[in-house]
């Protein structure tokens, strides 16, 4: 019997992102620099992993707690371990399971691009931020340099899919692990997403992700170009005494 969507949805999530997820790289070491810059009582990673970037992040910011929300079970030992307080929730139909105005800094990382309803995952955000609360929220770049070129020479862009089953039709590519974006973005439409909510924009960046040694020159330099890096990362802040309907339609 062929599963419906939710039960597709549900599978994928847990197989793809209930994962071990920190590793060295340029988004990665962009998040840590901006936590960095700022001090936080307590924070909320969306798509913790096991919870190795988390950790990091509060303790660049100086962090009295911090917690991680995901969808599997596995990763609740490896959280605990590093004293993160972690809960398990389809954030897709269940929300973000905190009360209101709870964190003063939230990190969404490469979650925004595989939820149905975007607009649901930033309104959630909104509601359990302090007033002026920070959101940092990365996701790849749709219109990214490579996908630009790719694109002309009649291949699948990067970070988008035909199938939920196979990666097929890409340029140059090794890994057969699927990426499962079902929305895409590109850096103005992504910057349009959050303005139509209820955030001020404070900051844009640009970040590589190490494509191949052979183009990572490249890849640098036009990370410094937002509308033409592979990721997108925006901070953005909670506009104050802006109060809005959570409700999921």
């Amino acid at each position: 019997m062929k599963e419906d969507n939710k039960t597709q949805t549900e599978h994928f999530y847990k197989e793809r992102y209930g994962k071990p997820c920190y590793n060295a790289n340029p988004r990665v070491e962009k998040v840590i620099k901006i936590f960095s810059e700022h001090k936080f009582n307590r924070i909320l990673d969306i798509g913790c992993g096991d919870g190795s970037l988390s950790t990091i992040l509060k303790n660049v910011s100086s962090a009295k707690e911090v917690y991680g929300v995901g969808i599997s079970e596995e990763m609740f030992k490896c959280t605990s371990e590093r004293r993160i307080k972690f809960f398990q929730c389809d954030i897709v139909n269940e929300g973000i399971p905190f009360e209101d105005d709870f964190f003063d800094a939230v990190f969404c990382g490469e979650v925004i691009g595989h939820l149905f309803d975007p607009c649901y995952l930033l309104y959630e955000i909104h509601r359990v931020l302090t007033d002026a609360g920070l959101c940092i929220i990365t996701t790849p770049n749709l219109a990214c340099w490579y996908n630009r070129i790719v694109l002309l020479l009649g291949y699948q862009p990067y970070y988008t899919g035909v199938s939920s089953r196979c990666n097929i039709g890409k340029f140059l590519y090794t890994n057969n692990d699927i990426i499962g974006h079902i929305r895409n973005f590109t850096y103005r439409s992504f910057l349009q997403l959050i303005k139509t909510h209820p955030f001020d924009v404070v900051e844009i960046h640009g970040a590589s992700a190490n494509v191949s040694p052979l183009f990572n020159g490249l890849d640098t330099f036009f990370s410094k170009i937002p509308s033409l890096s592979l990721i997108c990362v925006i901070v953005a802040r909670r506009k104050k005494n802006f109060f809005v309907s959570h409700g999921k339609k």
